[in-house]
């Protein structure tokens, strides 16, 4: 009974992340069209935008992918590695695409708030989590700092002009 309490919450962890991988993968679509749609030109001009954009199309696909394949084989630790870095590589692009957006359309300013509460936030949560779990903090700590670095090279200096 405990193994099948145990296993219910995996099939049920990894349909919420497929059910998220699916939300900001249909974000992605939508920024996609109505930057078409609205303003093409952007990008034309904005070649580490697009970069950025069309990259977590396949990247959210592959993390759900694997995410569904998780739910038919249970742990399957590749998959679950696979799933978890193609996610964490999109949704650092996804924030630096809406980031570079802000800065485009509305200001510098907005741009920067944008990735600071995205950062400190971040921050946040990673120690509520590492008070609560001990044993994730070094891989928390390291998904984090891949984060920060992300934002911060792909997204604010790309604002800055630094990229």
């Amino acid at each position: 009974m405990e193994q099948q309490n145990y296993t219910r919450q995996k099939v049920t962890k990894s349909e919420s992340h497929v059910e998220v991988n699916l939300a900001l993968l249909a974000l992605v679509f939508t920024i996609f069209t109505l930057l078409i749609t609205i303003k093409p030109s952007v990008l034309q001009q904005d070649n580490f935008l697009v970069i950025q954009l069309v990259l977590t199309i396949p990247l959210f696909m592959t993390s759900t992918l694997a995410r569904l394949q998780l739910i038919t084989l249970g742990q399957a630790k590749r998959l679950k590695d696979l799933a978890h870095v193609s996610f964490l590589v999109a949704y650092s692009f996804l924030i630096n695409v809406i980031g570079i957006l802000l800065n485009i359309f509305t200001s510098y300013q907005i741009s920067l708030l944008f990735f600071a509460v995205n950062i400190f936030m971040a921050l946040i949560y990673s120690l509520v989590l590492a008070n609560h779990s001990k044993e994730h903090f070094w891989k928390k700590l390291g998904e984090d700092a891949y984060f920060f670095v992300s934002l911060l090279v792909l997204g604010i200096f790309h604002i800055m002009g630094i990229w």
